[in-house]
């Protein structure tokens, strides 16, 4: 539903012509539905003028249509705006683009500290390791924020990639500090490594486990090290010096046995 103040936000709206950009100049920050609008029809947000940017293959004519339309909308039909966004959206086909351990992926609860970033909007293609030691293919919504250089996942859909049986082979990070959002799960733990002293595996059992996920290729050899490092910087406390001390020997044993 659009704002009550969208006709002054209409009317109150001015437009200049700077080098080959039109800038777009509004008195109220516009609603949601309205910068949606903006962004689906290529405008941009610029941050130092304060103002949203068109490069000027739209004609100036084009723009005084455009808040006419805004207005018109804004009176008549205040759902219109709404549900021409939507249709815009479901029409636009992300393109799809693979992912492995070569991309770090951010896990995020919202993007609304990218909302005014240049970002775009992919499928995310995404192999999943069964603990059978089969492999398949997952799409999940990803965004790429070309301010930040970043790729990013949305919580949920992050949560989605695991389950008992199942893992991604995707490093994510985890980019605010105290938010738990990493899960326990890794392809590691899938195929039944740990260091606790309650299953009390062996140099030779963890090793075994180690030498399989890496001839299946699973995991490659940076990315086992990897892993074993996040649980020594992880496990910091005393009571975890026995296991820091197990993944510190299976580093040297990786290290030494696996190729790069």
């Amino acid at each position: 539903m659009l704002s009550s103040n969208l006709m002054e936000d209409i009317y109150m709206s001015t437009y200049t012509i700077i080098g080959d950009s039109i800038y777009l100049f509004f008195d109220n920050k516009p609603n949601k539905d309205i910068r949606d609008y903006l962004i689906l029809n290529k405008w941009k947000w610029n941050p130092i003028r304060k103002a949203w940017m068109h490069k000027q293959e739209i004609t100036t004519e084009a723009v005084a249509e455009m808040a006419i339309f805004l207005y018109d909308i804004s009176i008549n039909k205040p759902d219109m705006i709404h549900q021409i966004v939507n249709e815009q959206k479901q029409s636009i086909k992300p393109e799809q683009i693979d992912l492995s351990y070569d991309n770090d992926v951010h896990i995020v609860k919202n993007m609304d500290d990218h909302q005014f970033h240049k970002t775009v909007n992919y499928s995310g293609n995404i192999t999943i390791c069964y603990k059978s030691g089969n492999k398949d293919k997952q799409i999940v919504p990803i965004v790429y924020c070309k301010n930040c250089n970043k790729y990013y996942i949305l919580q949920a859909d992050y949560d989605s990639l695991y389950s008992k049986t199942k893992v991604p082979l995707v490093r994510f990070i985890s980019d605010k500090k105290g938010f738990d959002s990493l899960r326990e799960e890794s392809p590691l733990k899938l195929f039944g490594y740990n260091v606790s002293q309650k299953e009390n595996l062996s140099s030779k059992e963890r090793h075994n486990i180690l030498k399989m996920i890496y001839k299946k290729g699973i995991m490659p050899k940076r990315i086992i090290v990897s892993y074993l490092y996040s649980f020594i910087n992880s496990h910091t406390n005393e009571i975890f010096i026995t296991a820091r001390e197990r993944w510190q020997s299976d580093i040297d044993y990786v290290n030494k046995n696996f190729s790069t």
